[in-house]
């Protein structure tokens, strides 16, 4: 008789640690909020599954927020990144960021662009393609930007 194990997947920077909030400048910051999914588990994970919600937020004047993360991305995919487990690193989990009103930022090296003048945008970070998950520790950081 055969018990499958199924393990939880501990997203580091899930359990949040936004790595970096960029900004026009260094007195004017954008604000990064991240809630991850609860009871995330290890095992076959569908596309366009949350694994976080975001929010960047800014009081400055903008016509948009850039957003971006600190992992290894996609050359054909800005907004899809690569992340690796801690305990293996033959364990791999691919995401990507995405958003109700966003567009990838081909022009300069990646993220998501979130064209608005509001002080707030939501974002995801989602299982990119189907697949088999294995439990580990994986961490992806955050970095946001307004853009004037």
């Amino acid at each position: 008789m055969s018990i499958a194990k199924r393990g939880r997947i501990t997203l580091l920077a899930l359990l949040l640690t936004a790595f970096s909030m960029q900004a026009v400048s260094a007195a004017e910051t954008a604000q990064l909020v991240l809630r991850s999914q609860q009871g995330m588990v290890s095992g076959y994970l569908h596309d366009g599954t949350r694994i976080v919600l975001g929010r960047v937020i800014s009081h400055l004047s903008h016509t948009a927020f850039h957003l971006w993360g600190d992992a290894q991305h996609s050359d054909t995919r800005p907004t899809a990144y690569f992340l690796t487990g801690s305990q293996d690193s033959r364990h791999q989990l691919r995401v990507r960021l995405e958003s109700d009103n966003g567009y990838a930022d081909d022009k300069s090296g990646g993220g998501l662009i979130l064209p608005t003048i509001n002080d707030e945008a939501s974002f995801y970070l989602v299982i990119d393609g189907d697949q088999n998950v294995i439990a580990d520790s994986y961490s992806f950081g955050f970095a946001a930007a307004t853009t004037p």
